[in-house]
């Protein structure tokens, strides 16, 4: 798409900019420049993904990636740092995952808890090492009936995994997103029933 070679060249200009001696002021402009470039190429991609995630065709492009990394980037990539309490709580996983997918997870998630958070409130995320794959949690303070969006949802189903929202213990919610080692080859996750242990999918073999 034409949108998506303006995105690049943008990000290109601004990987270019990164590099070179500046003053810090224009360092931090760059930092803003890569991170709502990389939005908006998320957005576009949203987009132009629908039909291909409502009839499961999309295509994966799964890479080994530091998990924790990515979500650290992610968050502050996406600004809301500026204006909520957002803590990472993470341990070291590195799995076999469609990385643009999940990032886009990651802001949607983020996205949402940010507009039911409230100030004085916190946001946290949480990323633990499960059996055959990963969990991402993140957990608002302030409603405790929220709703996962169905974009959200899908692009767990397309890579293998499943998403769901809960109350929290003492209020809030709970958005879980558990994603495999290996994507949609290595299981055929699907969400737990209320009350019901979850799954634990097979261990995919990495390239």
């Amino acid at each position: 798409m034409d949108a998506q070679k303006t995105i690049s060249r943008i990000m290109g200009v601004a990987q270019l900019l990164k590099h070179k001696p500046g003053a810090k002021e224009q360092a931090q402009l760059v930092q803003q420049l890569t991170a709502n470039a990389r939005r908006l190429d998320n957005t576009v991609r949203d987009l132009s993904d629908l039909d291909s995630l409502v009839t499961g065709t999309i295509t994966l492009e799964l890479r080994n990636t530091d998990l924790e990394s990515l979500i650290r980037r992610v968050v502050e990539e996406s600004g809301i740092e500026a204006e909520q309490d957002v803590r990472v709580e993470a341990e070291p996983v590195t799995i076999s995952i469609d990385r643009t997918r999940t990032e886009q997870i990651i802001q949607a998630l983020l996205r949402s808890a940010g507009d039911r958070t409230s100030a004085g409130k916190t946001i946290t995320v949480r990323l633990l090492h499960e059996r055959g794959g990963a969990k991402i949690v993140v957990e608002d303070e302030s409603s405790s009936d929220a709703s996962l969006s169905p974009m959200v949802r899908r692009l767990a189903e397309v890579q293998g995994g499943w998403a769901k929202v809960e109350g929290r213990d003492g209020g809030g919610s709970a958005a879980q997103v558990f994603l495999p080692a290996g994507g949609s080859t290595a299981t055929d996750a699907t969400e737990p029933e209320e009350g019901q242990p979850e799954p634990e999918p097979a261990a995919a073999e990495v390239e």
